[in-house]
């Protein structure tokens, strides 16, 4: 199953958010399947098609390893 993704970075955050994503790398879940992505101009939000066998399980774990500086939607 495809589905999207849209990570809000909180106001400031954008510079962490891709620091940490250096430092770490992606930190999806196992069974959480990076598609693709892009940024708005603003560096506001971030738009990932993501793949899984089942979306409420990765979803729930991917929030708990973004909420800290993103809120997704």
């Amino acid at each position: 199953m495809l589905f999207m993704v849209i990570e809000r970075f909180r106001p400031g955050r954008a510079r962490e958010v891709y620091r940490r994503f250096r430092e770490r790398g992606r930190t999806t879940p196992e069974g959480l399947r990076y598609v693709s992505s892009w940024v708005d101009v603003k560096f506001e939000r971030c738009f990932q098609i993501m793949e899984a066998d089942s979306e409420a399980d990765r979803l729930g774990q991917r929030a708990r390893i973004c909420c800290r500086i993103a809120d997704l939607f």
